[in-house]
């Protein structure tokens, strides 16, 4: 008895404690929308859009995760940051805890009952009646994805255009289509874009994302509780059926052989499906026959890296949308070509070394230095190491789709010529080998070769569009391969 008036006497004090607390649910509504812009769209519809705050004990803050699963990633991944913008936001600087609701829910039910979730829970579209038009369904960083702030350009022109022909409901010779190309693309934008469209369109289509590892999360979960009817039953519902970082999948046979099943109820019963990947089909490995049938039998379509000229452009969309929150956050051209240059790899990587200086700018609240874009680089970029010579070859085997032979033989080819010249102008570009090293590793030719290949590509780079696009796709492959 007197054990059961002390948990009503804790609860009631977590409740006035809460109640007077300092705007807690204000703050974290603050913390966030912050945290939206400063963490990836995947792991915050995953991870930090669901967290609950649900009481203040001890002067620390409780946050609540439905999943010891979402607790651990939360507290591994994301806790310091989380602590350091609520910290920006609260003039009280409290602490704070998060705990995962299944296991440590007991000590707050009293408070708050068996599900703190329960008042967001809307009824399945699937099994009720269609969702409205004009209504979206995405969460998170994801709803800035549409079409309207897609940068285009030659290294996504081809996917654009198939997902704008899938938007306008177009008819199309295959029921499977695999976007793939290196991480941080935008093969998550392309397609959250064309959610976005369908979904506030007069579209009555009804279209679903979900990521590859979530869709085994789903399936396990409902294995373990021997009844996977739920994910069934809201894919095959579905006309268009998104599922992006297939790869993430890979080599885990039973969600291999589920997968495979709902991917052909989907396809026929005359649905769409839309896979991403970070590999070519071709390249894709740790699938069953019957998933790579599947694969190999998809319209594929390649989304490449970006030229330097695009990811400036990138960058430069990025920030005016920071500083429409935080105007202080004034980013010259000057940094963002500094930024350009030093960050290596795709838009996320480039977004992640400007996100890197809004956080050293308290958070976008401090106009940026010099000093402190420096601080930000050399931290992220860290220093530079030159490529082998073997590296530059085969990224430019694997972009032109040659041999090692072909690369180094004599054959005379255009396209085979243009290509090696390419080779040897990044090695001597990239690397601090002379030329006479450079010339024996292309089949012992003489070092004059190397010099007349430099030539060709300066020339190129005068009278050719596409030689810069090119170099700049080349660098990013060899990147890939020394990460």
């Amino acid at each position: 008895m007197g054990s059961r008036k002390k948990e009503e006497n804790k609860a009631a004090s977590t409740k006035d404690s809460m109640a007077g607390s300092t705007g807690a649910p204000a703050i974290w509504n603050l913390t966030r929308k912050d945290l939206k812009g400063l963490v990836s769209s995947s792991d915050f519809d995953r991870y930090i859009s669901e967290l609950k705050i649900i009481a203040e004990r001890d002067g620390k803050i409780i946050i609540a995760a439905r999943t010891r699963l979402t607790a651990d990633r939360v507290r591994g991944e994301h806790q310091r940051l989380l602590q350091r913008v609520w910290r920006s936001h609260d003039p009280r600087d409290r602490i704070i805890d998060v705990i995962a609701w299944d296991r440590d829910g007991a000590d707050y039910s009293e408070l708050l009952g068996n599900d703190p979730w329960a008042e967001d829970v809307v009824p399945d579209a699937h099994k009720t009646e269609a969702r409205p038009a004009n209504e979206s369904t995405i969460s998170g960083e994801r709803r800035d994805y549409t079409f309207d702030n897609l940068v285009v350009g030659p290294f996504n022109q081809t996917a654009y255009d198939l997902v704008r022909h899938i938007a306008d409901d177009g008819e199309l010779p295959a029921n499977v289509i695999l976007i793939y190309g290196l991480q941080g693309v935008g093969k998550t934008h392309m397609i959250t874009a064309l959610q976005q469209h369908v979904e506030q369109a007069e579209d009555t289509r009804e279209i679903f994302y979900i990521t590859a590892e979530d869709f085994q999360n789903e399936y396990i979960a409902g294995a373990m509780a021997r009844d996977t009817r739920e994910l069934k039953a809201k894919l095959r519902a579905c006309d268009i059926v998104l599922i992006d970082d297939l790869q993430n999948i890979a080599n885990a046979k039973g969600t291999d052989a589920e997968f495979c099943r709902n991917l052909r109820s989907i396809t026929e019963a005359g649905g769409l499906v839309i896979l991403t990947t970070d590999t070519a089909p071709g390249k894709l490995d740790g699938f069953s026959t019957r998933v790579m049938s599947q694969i190999r039998g998809a319209m594929s379509v390649e989304i490449k890296a970006p030229d330097k000229a695009v990811r400036l452009k990138i960058l430069r969309r990025f920030v005016d949308r920071l500083q429409a929150q935080r105007p202080a956050f004034e980013v010259s051209d000057a940094m963002l070509e500094q930024i350009n240059q030093r960050i290596r790899g795709q838009g996320r990587e480039l977004l992640g070394g400007l996100l890197g200086l809004y956080s050293e700018c308290s958070l976008g609240t401090l106009a940026p230095t010099q000093d402190m874009l420096a601080r930000v680089l050399d931290k992220l970029a860290g220093a530079v190491t030159n490529p082998k010579i073997s590296d530059i070859k085969q990224a430019t085997c694997e972009m032109f789709d040659l041999t090692k032979a072909e690369i180094e033989g004599p054959r005379k080819l255009q396209r085979i010529v243009y290509a090696r010249h390419l080779a040897m102008f990044l090695c001597r570009e990239m690397t601090d080998k002379s030329y006479p090293t450079i010339a024996r590793s292309f089949g012992k030719r003489d070092h004059t070769s190397i010099m007349y290949a430099v030539e060709r590509v300066t020339a190129y780079l005068e009278k050719r569009t596409d030689t810069p696009q090119h170099l700049d796709q080349l660098r990013e492959r060899i990147y890939q391969l020394q990460r």
